[in-house]
């Protein structure tokens, strides 16, 4: 019997709203397909479809699903919302899907919006991420800017080929990003609209799915966000630029339509997410305030009490208010911030590279408030050239104040808007802790300043206005060595200035200088360097004075870098804290060391717990030591006094894993038995911590087939250093460990209650292995640095490489 492997369960939820929302319906028991199948999930429709191979798709309920494939010729895994093609997409309102999928494809697939029209027929495909090659092989039409991304336009032909109307021919129309994300927000109307002024006409509407398609590979996925909202108009700020100067200028002023299920604005996706609103769609009002194409589509403020304003309700009462901006030189330009007539913060730019800067918990009354950009402090040497205010948080939408001149800039590629919140590294579920908080680095590797080297005369720890470094002079820096995967990346710099004079600070990486961020005033808040290029692998990165003038010193919190590429370190996981809008502590710890991803790498895992004692104090080394393991637990070990220690593992970065509920021998057990060994502890661990397990340790490592065709986990054994045997001394229990030690190893050790051996021989372990050059993972890691997939059939594995 053929066994589908199911790594990750799914945490997927959909919204759907026509003028309203559909909520929930109530959970129920999981379905797996193997077959071309279609039903209805609640609201939702999902679909399995190939033409041959392997494939598996579980829905779970309420819009929840995985995916598996291999050996296939073609297959698509989808779930959304289908339509009677009786309207075209205007008739039906806005469509935005906000998704976030655990995707890893082992050669040619995509991960996108899917649907079809008819009248005329076409499948279209919105493209967010793809294997190993880009579609469609054919020649652009042209780019488009929706969501702050960019994405090349394409339209195919196909030749009597499957479709929902049988074997036919059929247009495809293709949005393809530029660069690869897996989570985000995909405003669909935008693209449909796009796609009809490059002269590609939309039919009916039939479906809008996100779609996990696979060609002639393999691999799985784990949708864990999938939020489709229909209705309401579409979002101002998306600029159609193919050549023939497409701009979605004439849209200003509708950002009042432009609503999520919580009733807020479209969504920016990146380092600040919010609601956005285009400078030049605003009111504008001064002297000299006019719009300019350079270096962005928006405004220039160029004179005191030149303003832009516009009319925003607000349903709760603090936000975080970012302004993309620049100054016209290397003076500061400042825009103050005015709401419902009270000034609320400066935004400042030093130089006339486009940045953003973000003034945190801003309280701004509720209702109908004027917000307002003006300046006051113009002295005749800058001016202030402003983008688009983006407002974090929920219960924020536009009233249209105006829209007038929103078409005039056509043909701006881009207009400036670069927002990208693109794999960011949440490592397979290690980090289950997303906030949605938005204005903040969201997903985003963030290090702390006082956790930094710090060199120069003068460099010191404070404590206020926050826990960070004072810069105070020349030369004063700090610095740290950070991995990545890819070259470009946004970097953000949460700081303040020690008064009302400009504070700098170089970023330095690789010894070049890459950007400055600027503080003008004693209020801590971020500013943001867009698109930085700099080296892969482990660059130094290093924040420096170099331009002080003995008036200002500079006083730094964290730096966090999120954008377009992966940025890791030691366990492959965000090297730091993600912050909630309260700069509160709410991810991974993780640790400053960096990973080879060519080193040799071993695994440390831990069976029969949690323990409240002797987990806890396995964790306390590996906390010190900064090492990542994975956990084997007992699904009759978790309760409310184990609780505590789960969410530890959790919240520290460990894998939680199954071994079992009761560790009886699973092979004396029927199929039925054995499921509800596994069901059983999965939902604990799932009901604690909320990860979903993806390995499975058989008690007494004793398997057989009907355990391999019963178990959707991945098997594990490892080398077995005997400490569960009291004999076993501690010096044993090092030498074991050390002498098993090989590239791709996984090590089997045990926290059960009063194993205090293992505790003792812990810390000689970790620095025995690390002595020989080993870096500890947990499994997940383990395997995807190694580039093997765990999900094979009738195998247990004890080395990746066996």
């Amino acid at each position: 019997m053929r066994k589908s492997k199911k790594i990750i369960a799914v945490v997927l939820s959909l919204v759907l709203a026509f003028s309203f929302s559909f909520m929930g319906n109530k959970a129920k028991a999981a379905q797996v397909f193997y077959n071309n199948t279609e039903g209805s999930d609640g609201a939702y429709t999902y679909v399995l479809w190939k033409d041959y191979g392997e494939t598996s798709m579980t829905v779970n309920g309420n819009g929840q699903f995985e995916c598996w494939w291999q050996n296939i010729g073609n297959a698509l895994f989808r779930e959304g919302v289908k339509f009677d093609c009786t309207k075209k997409y205007q008739q039906i309102g806005n469509i935005t899907i906000n998704y976030g999928v655990d995707y890893q494809p082992n050669g040619n697939s995509y991960l996108c919006v899917y649907g079809w029209t008819r009248n005329p027929l076409v499948e279209y495909y919105i493209v967010e991420s793809w294997g190993s090659w880009r579609p469609p092989g054919a020649s652009s039409k042209g780019t488009i800017t929706v969501d702050g991304g960019t994405y090349e336009v394409y339209q195919t032909t196909r030749y009597n080929q499957p479709s929902i109307d049988g074997d036919t021919t059929f247009q495809q129309y293709w949005s393809v990003r530029t660069s690869k994300r897996t989570s985000g927000t995909i405003t669909v109307t935008d693209h449909f609209k796009a796609w009809e002024q490059m002269g590609m006409q939309m039919g009916n509407l039939y479906e809008a799915s996100l779609n996990i398609e696979g060609y002639q590979s393999s691999g799985w996925a784990n949708v864990y966000q999938n939020t489709v909202t229909v209705g309401g108009s579409s979002n101002s700020g998306n600029n159609y630029n193919g050549g023939n100067n497409y701009n979605g200028g004439n849209n200003g002023g509708n950002s009042n339509g432009v609503q999520n299920s919580d009733g807020s604005g479209s969504s920016a996706p990146g380092t600040n997410q919010g609601t956005v609103f285009e400078c030049e769609s605003m009111t504008k009002s001064g002297q000299y305030t006019g719009n300019i194409s350079s270096p962005f589509s928006g405004v220039a403020l160029y004179a005191n009490n030149d303003a832009l304003s516009t009319t925003v309700n607000f349903s709760s009462g603090t936000h975080d208010f970012t302004l993309r901006g620049a100054s016209d030189g290397s003076n500061l330009a400042q825009v103050d911030l005015v709401i419902g007539n009270q000034t609320k913060g400066t935004f400042y730019f030093g130089d006339a590279n486009t940045a953003e800067y973000t003034i945190k918990n801003v309280s701004t009354g509720t209702g109908n408030q004027t917000v307002k950009l003006v300046v006051t402090s113009d002295d005749g040497t800058w001016d202030a050239f402003a983008d688009a205010l983006i407002i974090g948080g929920s219960g924020v939408s536009g009233s249209g104040s105006s829209g007038s001149t929103g078409g005039n800039n056509s043909g701006n590629n881009n207009s400036g808007n670069n927002w990208n919140n693109n794999n960011n590294w949440n490592n397979n579920n290690n980090n289950n802790n997303n906030n949605n908080n938005s204005g903040t680095a969201s997903s985003a590797t963030v290090k702390q300043a006082e956790d930094m080297t710090k060199s120069g005369q003068y460099t010191g720890n404070i404590n206020s206005p926050f826990s960070g470094v004072a810069l105070y002079a020349n030369n004063d820096a700090v610095s740290y060595t950070q991995y990545f995967s890819e070259g470009t990346h946004d970097f953000t710099l949460r700081g303040a200035s020690n008064n009302s004079q400009m504070a700098k600070v170089d970023l330095v990486i690789g010894n070049q200088t890459k950007g400055t961020f600027y503080f003008g005033d004693a209020n801590a808040a971020e500013y943001t360097i867009k698109n930085v290029s700099h080296g892969t692998g482990n660059q130094t990165v290093k924040l420096v004075v170099t331009a002080d003038d003995g008036n200002w010193d500079a006083f730094i919190d964290y730096l966090s870098i999120s954008g377009a590429g992966t940025v890791q370190n030691e366990n492959g996981a965000n090297a730091g804290n993600t912050y909630n809008a309260n700069n509160n502590a709410s991810g991974n710890t993780g640790n400053t060391n960096t990973i080879n991803p060519n080193g040799k790498m071993i695994a440390l895992t831990f069976d029969d717990g949690p323990s409240a004692t002797t987990t806890g104090q396995i964790l306390d080394i590996l906390d010190r030591y900064g090492v990542k393991a994975t956990f084997f637990l007992i699904g009759q070990n978790i309760n409310e006094g184990t609780r505590a220690v789960m969410q530890r593992q959790n919240s520290a970065g460990h894998e939680l894993a199954n071994h079992s509920y009761t560790h009886s021998d699973m092979t004396r057990m029927s199929w039925g038995s054995i499921q509800d060994e596994i069901n059983r502890t999965n939902n604990l661990i799932k009901q604690y911590t909320g990860q979903t397990p993806k390995f499975f340790r058989p008690p007494y490592i004793s398997i057989n087939n009907t355990m391999y065709q019963a178990i959707d986990l991945a098997f594990v054994q490892g080398a077995m250093l005997t400490d569960w045997d009291n004999g076993t001394s501690v010096n044993q229990r090092v030498n074991n460990a050390l002498n098993a030690a090989r590239d791709g190893q996984i090590i089997m050790l045990h926290d059960f209650e009063g194993n205090n051996q293992t505790v003792q021989a812990l810390p000689q372990i970790i620095e025995g292995l690390r002595n020989q050059g080993y870096q500890l993972v947990t499994l997940s890691e383990l395997f995807q640095y190694k580039g093997k997939n765990a999900n094979q059939e009738y195998k247990i594995w004890s080395n990746v490489f066996d």
